[in-house]
């Protein structure tokens, strides 16, 4: 039990022991709220929120451990509502008399992401084993980032995400010589409101049964361009506003090995399979799928 909010860093991190967390209030930490590094956790009845956006700042991260079970967990409010600054100086890529004779080409763009959806709830990569089970996730962005791990997700719910809820792809060895697929089992989930892509699949073996999706939308957010030019390059400065969208499906895969069996769909602004293929083969059968309302 407790409570484990507003630190400089993490909640909780262990480093190849054994953790139990269970019962515990968690949000509002810098870096993740649960560090597991080639260790094993046991993580139960925990209620996550307001996680800091980026994959190391996940809710959970599980990194290179032997077996980890993250079960009956309630992941809440866990979206991005902050201003992203991201910020490209050509001038580094030039030397100073480059920049004297062609100042138009030393300029500085900023970018301002609006509320970009880049919260994480879980972010594993190089989990030899870890069941994901009997959590509710709700008012999120992405749920599940996985890399070259062995998943098995299965009873859990999503409710209003605004990104995608599984993503799994592969990885390399500790000395990059070798591609490390995902290996997911997605069971008897149930899942209303989510953005973009349901599931995400690229060099992973995956199997997606029993389970039903809803209320499928676009992934979008705003951002603003700001160029600064320097002086006397003949060029104005100027802001600009743009806006990203991308209709998305219940399945997108890329090189991904999969069997879908048993689905309802309904309410999807997109696709019900999107694959693309440019460097490995993908194979994909589906079967007793419903879908209504695409």
């Amino acid at each position: 039990g407790g409570e484990v909010s507003d630190n400089e860093g993490y909640g909780f991190s262990n480093v190849r022991g054994n953790i139990s967390v269970s019962d515990a209030t968690i949000s509002g930490n810098s870096c993740a709220g649960v560090m597991n590094f080639g260790g094993s956790d046991v993580l139960t009845g925990n209620t996550f929120s307001s996680t800091t956006p980026g994959q190391l700042s996940a809710a959970i991260v599980e990194y290179g451990n032997a077996g980890s079970l993250i079960s009956a967990n309630h992941f809440i409010e866990n979206q991005n509502t902050e201003d992203t600054l991201v910020v490209y100086d050509y001038s580094k890529y030039y030397d100073e008399e480059t920049c004297e004779t062609y100042p138009q080409y030393c300029y500085v763009d900023t970018y301002t992401y609006v509320d970009k959806p880049e919260s994480i709830d879980i972010y594993l990569t190089l989990e030899s084993s870890s069941t994901i089970t009997d959590n509710i996730f709700e008012t999120g962005d992405f749920g599940i980032m996985s890399y070259g791990s062995e998943l098995t997700v299965t009873g859990n719910s999503w409710t209003e995400y605004r990104a995608t809820l599984l993503e799994s792809s592969y990885t390399y060895n500790a000395d990059y010589t070798e591609q490390i697929p995902g290996e997911v089992e997605f069971g008897s989930n149930v899942i209303s409101g989510y953005g973009g892509n349901a599931i995400e699949c690229a060099y992973s073996n995956l199997e997606v049964s029993e389970s039903t999706f809803s209320d499928g939308t676009e992934y979008s957010y705003t951002y603003t361009l700001s160029r600064e030019y320097p002086e006397g390059s003949g060029y104005s400065d100027f802001i600009n506003e743009y806006s990203s969208t991308q209709l998305g499906a219940v399945l997108w895969g890329n090189g991904c090995t999969a069997l879908v069996d048993d689905l309802e769909v309904s309410g999807l602004a997109g696709n019900l399979l999107t694959t693309y293929s440019y460097s490995w083969p993908g194979s994909y059968e589906l079967v007793d799928v419903n879908a209504t309302n695409i």
